[in-house]
């Protein structure tokens, strides 16, 4: 799993595009740049179809979400979420691993998948956002 959230992380054109992004991104921009970052992690959804969404969060409070199933974290709580982000501040680069229970979900729902995320962090170490991904699992 370091292997594929490690080239998304480390890749500089996903650096930059989730950089440039500012707070009052109009619609037009915001697919722009979800089109960049669709690209960039392209083959990594191809050699591992089990992470089935990546939400990313930037640092000015913008959300990206990636993937055939991103819309997953639709189906889940904010407070969930928020949850889930709390857990990543003061780590470094290491996972924050959970299995959503059926409290954590919007609607009665049962899914056979975890949300696992990590900080988002350039080779010089500077943390420029947060990123979640579903990943499913095999029973």
């Amino acid at each position: 799993m370091y292997r594929f959230t490690d080239y998304i992380t480390l890749n500089p054109a996903v650096s930059l595009a989730i950089s440039a992004k500012n707070e009052r991104s109009d619609s037009y921009e915001r697919m722009k740049i979800e089109d960049v970052l669709d690209e960039q992690i392209y083959q990594v959804r191809l050699d591992a179809p089990e992470m089935i969404g990546i939400r990313i969060y930037d640092l000015k409070g913008n959300v990206i979400n990636l993937g055939s199933f991103a819309g997953s974290f639709h189906s889940l709580k904010a407070e969930y979420l928020g949850q889930m982000i709390r857990k990543l501040e003061g780590t470094g680069r290491e996972y924050v691993w959970s299995q959503p229970g059926q409290e954590d979900y919007r609607q009665q729902e049962n899914s056979n998948w975890v949300l696992a995320g990590r900080l988002m962090r350039s080779m010089d170490l500077d943390t420029y956002g947060m990123m979640l991904f579903v990943q499913y699992v095999l029973v």
